[in-house]
């Protein structure tokens, strides 16, 4: 698909590593050829991530204005993140 994009969550099960961990995922969506990429969470609030958000409920509020549309998007994070939430606003 032409439009690439990525949401992903936070990662609850690192422990000591977890600031590093979400840089490294940030850097590693950097790299790769994605129209663009969201990050979702407390942990990757504190990355150098250009697009973040604190929680779920303020990227649906930011996703009614500016809906998610003819792309191919995957949404990955913890379980406890209830990403699935976001489906509702994926056209």
């Amino acid at each position: 698909h032409k439009k690439k994009i990525v949401i992903l969550g936070d990662m609850f099960e690192l422990g000591a590593a977890s600031e590093k961990e979400h840089q490294n995922i940030v850097d590693l969506c950097d790299s790769l050829n994605l129209n663009r990429c969201i990050f979702v969470g407390e942990h990757y609030s504190k990355t150098s991530a250009i697009e973040k958000y604190l929680n779920v409920e303020s990227l649906k509020k930011h996703m009614t204005t500016s809906p998610l549309e003819k792309s191919y998007t995957l949404i990955k994070g913890s379980r406890g993140m209830f990403l699935e939430q976001l489906l509702e606003n994926i056209n």
